[in-house]
């Protein structure tokens, strides 16, 4: 309550706002972008952010969300100043939480929290359920989290070209790559190795 006290004697008119219309999906992804960008520099991090190709396929499905009624884009904001946003999808009671970011300028005013705490009361009070923050071992989740689901990671190989590669990116590199590569030259198609 303390945060929240101080962010109004800054900015009064400080609230939790939902978009509900179209054209307001592309100013708001772009400001979250824009911090994103900003925050990954500073840790030397890349990501989907960095690309404006994936930005526009990540607006488009928000479009169609909206419609579909399935979209969650929210920001804290006074209407003129927004120092956190982020989205993410309805899936029948689950809620499905994409990506946020925060304005590093409010850093002290904890705006990422205080967006997670509207987000969640948001998400409850329109009976979701479950808040699923996706994967990912970051410390903010374990700070609202009730339950942890382990993820798991494998690979598996179509053919025998994934096969190769996958068996020289296991293989120890130093001690068994020249045998590797002797076994991989000898299963490649007699007209190859020609």
């Amino acid at each position: 309550r303390r945060q929240w006290k101080r962010l109004c004697k800054v900015l009064p008119g400080m609230s939790f706002r939902v978009v509900e219309r179209a054209d307001k999906i592309e100013p708001a992804m772009d400001w979250i972008c824009r911090h994103k960008l900003a925050w990954s520099e500073v840790r030397g991090k890349h990501g989907w952010f960095n690309a404006e190709d994936i930005l526009l396929l990540l607006k488009s499905t928000a479009r169609s969300a909206l419609d579909d009624g399935r979209l969650v884009l929210a920001a804290l904001s006074d209407g003129d100043t927004t120092i956190s946003a982020g989205w993410g999808y309805v899936c029948g009671s689950e809620f499905l939480f994409y990506a946020f970011a925060y304005d590093k300028a409010y850093a002290t005013y904890s705006p990422s929290r205080l967006f997670l705490e509207k987000l969640l009361q948001h998400c409850f009070r329109n009976s979701i359920r479950t808040f699923d923050f996706m994967p990912g071992g970051e410390a903010y989740k374990r700070i609202w989290a009730t339950d942890y689901v382990r993820q798991e990671s494998y690979i598996g190989t179509l053919n025998w070209r994934g096969e190769l590669l996958l068996r020289l990116s296991t293989a120890r590199i130093a001690a068994r790559l020249p045998a590797v590569l002797r076994d991989a030259y000898g299963n490649l198609p007699l007209r190859w190795r020609k």
